[in-house]
């Protein structure tokens, strides 16, 4: 800001008298040998070793990854970080290059609004007050190449009582002191400097002033003590604040750890999100792909799942922020959110060595089709089947032909979180839900619903029309919007609905030829019950498993009238069932019984009864929900895109109170895509990483990234 004329700096008014006291003369003299060492160097190497060690350090621009931490109105007045061994700070250029300006030893910083500010428990507000915890005024100095002589300018502030710190400010590096309530009290300060300060700062060129809270700055300030370390601001915002741990030479590696505990690798940075509605600190973590990918995969999936389903995983995290690169670029300046919106991103800190290792082992892997990575969309559980993406949200089938529905008789969905729901509606409660998604035509309790059209190739719903008791109908389409509009009551538009007390009929998948190795999973006592001339008469509580019998007999399932689970048996005795029981199975030729007292399995056959004995390094592949087993298959897997696909229909119940509708559904999700549950299933069952990708993205194939520089959906 311009000093009033009372208030110009003690520089200038001593340029206007011709004459000083002799007694200053000492004193100039040493102000201008230390200019002298200043412009010759050597001074400035000698104090840059001994105090702040300023330095640069560049990122490599290539691909690094924006993900929005803090933004839109999701932004506070002061955002605190922690490390171990402490901070270096900067700034984050529009190319995602963080130079670094300084370091601080400080292991806790709260970057905050460039205001006046109270601290209460490290929590920051502005205020008005002209006492405040951290003032927003400050003495600067400014001019060329100021930030070869921080060191020196920044101990005579420090003799002088006024706190140093380094800012840049819209592009310059300067040197502020000082933390004031008001300009007033800034002002005053800067008249009453030492000569020292002001016959050095003007002999370097330089100039003293009052730096102003700005709308687009922010400051880091140490929580506890409330001093400041470092200010930015860009009143273009091409530029952030930036901040990166420091790491111990030996040590254990530092991360950037939020308040929630989340840590963080690469780059913090921070703008002002200043409007008429919101003031606050936009938090963006700018990281490398391989580290963005490791920040996904454990809160995405579990850290412990199978490698190959972790592997399949990563190849498909990279693709998605690939293609969706800028995404919110608009409206909050990253690629990527760190919610469910886009992919859920917390960081590395719950990443353990099986997912460091899936990442490394695909690192650059991506799917491609058509000379484009795709954008490899995904959910929870599909309830087996995928729904297209042109079926999902009206998108051309030519766009996404790599996103077109298929059955996934292999996904367990009966057995995984939110893949097989029951949920009982009003007719009152179910008009307030339209209504308040806009469907406003309607006026009053729903008293019907009709199911107009399903997607092609799948059992989500693409049309379904909903008509109150004065006969005013709505209808909705496309699933994606469908389930968006029930979302208060569906997981996925993969449903069917009826008034309590009537029943609906679900369609369930499964393969012709390899029942043995799936299972027949989700409803399968059901879906067995449904076919009495292929399976036979089955009791109701079929337990399934999946594993492949050394010989032309192959185990389709099993049961028990125990609550024994079947797993498998070796010729060493060992089973799930207790010592001498004799379990039923089912087989691709009829009933068999597991023997647990000889180690055998007997099949009886249209042919009479065999005997098989399993090999004894027997290892179990599927098995039961309270018992997974491992990952080892017992043979050659058959190819999942070879085998013969049947549909079976199976009726159940609406159970709920009378006049009620009852949604009675599967999966959790839009559905498009992979299913994580059912990726999941199939590297239980033995799959490999490639395998899974196929059997969901059709016609994509796995390459490195670098070689598609065009990121594309």
């Amino acid at each position: 800001m311009k000093l009033s004329k009372a208030s110009r700096s003690v520089a200038d008014k001593h340029k206007e008298k011709n004459r000083e006291p002799r007694s200053k003369f000492w004193m100039r003299l040493l102000a201008l040998i230390l200019v002298i060492l200043l412009l010759s160097g050597s001074l400035f190497y000698m104090l840059e070793f001994l105090f702040l060690n300023i330095y640069a350090q560049e990122y490599d621009p290539s691909l690094m990854i924006r993900v929005g931490l803090m933004y839109g109105n999701n932004v506070t007045v002061g955002f605190e970080t922690k490390t171990k061994y402490g901070f270096a700070l900067g700034y984050v250029d529009s190319q995602n290059r963080f130079t670094a300006l300084t370091q601080v030893t400080d292991t806790v910083l709260s970057v905050t609004c460039d205001s006046n500010l109270n601290n209460s428990n490290r929590t920051f507000t502005k205020t008005n007050s002209q006492s405040p915890s951290v003032g927003g005024y400050h003495i600067e100095v400014s001019g060329q190449n100021l930030y070869q002589y921080y060191d020196a300018i920044a101990s005579m502030f420090s003799a002088a009582g006024l706190l140093p710190f380094p800012a840049y400010i819209n592009g310059e590096f300067r040197i502020r002191a000082g933390s004031f309530g008001s300009a007033e009290a800034a002002a005053f300060a800067l008249e009453s400097l030492t000569e020292n300060i002001i016959y050095t700062v003007a002999n370097l060129g330089c100039s003293l002033s009052v730096a102003s809270p700005s709308a687009t700055a922010v400051s880091a300030v140490n929580p506890y003590t409330n001093a400041i370390v470092f200010e930015l601001d860009s009143a273009d915002r091409s530029v952030g604040l930036g901040m990166e741990p420091l790491q111990l030479p030996g040590g254990e590696p530092a991360y950037l750890v939020t308040p929630a505990g989340n840590q963080y690798e690469g780059v913090f940075e921070f703008k002002r999100n200043y409007s008429s509605y919101t003031d606050g600190v936009a938090l963006t973590n700018i990281v490398t792909l391989e580290q963005y990918t490791v920040g996904v995969l454990p809160y995405e999936i579990g850290a412990n799942w199978p490698i190959e389903a972790q592997k399949a995983f990563a190849i498909a995290v990279r693709s998605y922020v690939l293609s969706h690169l800028g995404k919110h670029g608009k409206s909050y300046g990253v690629d990527v959110c760190n919610s469910a919106d886009c992919q859920v991103y917390k960081g590395i800190g719950g990443a353990n060595d099986n997912v460091k290792a899936a990442v490394a082992a695909t690192a650059g892997q991506v799917l491609v089709y058509g000379g484009k990575i795709v954008s490899a969309f995904y959910s929870s559980s599909t309830g087996g089947t995928t729904v297209s993406a042109a079926d999902a949200w009206g998108s051309n089938p030519a766009d996404y032909p790599y996103l077109a529905a298929k059955p996934t008789p292999w996904e367990h969905y009966a057995e995984h979180n939110y893949g097989e729901w029951t949920v009982e509606v009003s007719p009152v409660e179910l008009y307030n839900t339209l209504v308040s998604k806009g469907y406003t035509l309607l006026r009053g309790p729903i008293a019907s619903i009709k199911i107009n059209s399903l997607g092609q190739n799948s059992t989500y719903i693409t049309s379904i029309t909903f008509t109150d008791i004065y006969g005013t109908p709505v209808t909705i389409t496309k699933s994606d919007t469908i389930r968006s509009v029930l979302g208060a009551y569906v997981r996925s538009a993969n449903f069917q609905v009826a008034l309590a007390g009537q029943t609906v009929a679900l369609t369930d998948y499964y393969y012709v030829d390899a029942v043995h190795v799936f299972g027949m999973q989700g409803k399968s006592a059901q879906a067995l019950a449904a076919s009495p001339e292929l399976y036979g008469s089955q009791p109701s509580a079929i337990k399934t498993s999946a594993f492949v019998l050394p010989s032309d007999e192959e185990v389709i399932g099993a049961y028990s009238a125990s609550d024994n689970l079947l797993e498998i048996i070796t010729s060493s005795g060992i089973a799930s069932a207790n010592e001498g029981e004799k379990i039923s199975v089912i087989t691709s030729n009829g009933l068999g019984t597991l023997d647990t007292e000889d180690g055998t399995v007997t099949v009886q056959t249209s042919e009479g009864r065999r005997k098989f004995i399993l090999p004894d390094e027997t290892e179990i592949r599927g098995g039961s929900p309270s018992s997974p087993g491992n990952t080892v298959p017992l043979g050659p897997l058959p190819k999942l895109s070879t085998l013969q696909i049947a549909t079976s229909t199976r009726y159940v119940p609406a159970v709920g109170s009378p006049g009620n509708f009852v949604f009675i559904g599967r999966g959790y999700g839009h559905g498009v895509g992979m299913s994580q549950w059912g990726m999941y299933d199939l590297a239980k069952l033995g799959y490999g990483y490639l395998d899974i990708l196929e059997a969901y993205y059709t016609g994509a194939s796995v390459a490195d990234y670098r070689i598609y520089r065009t990121y594309s959906g």
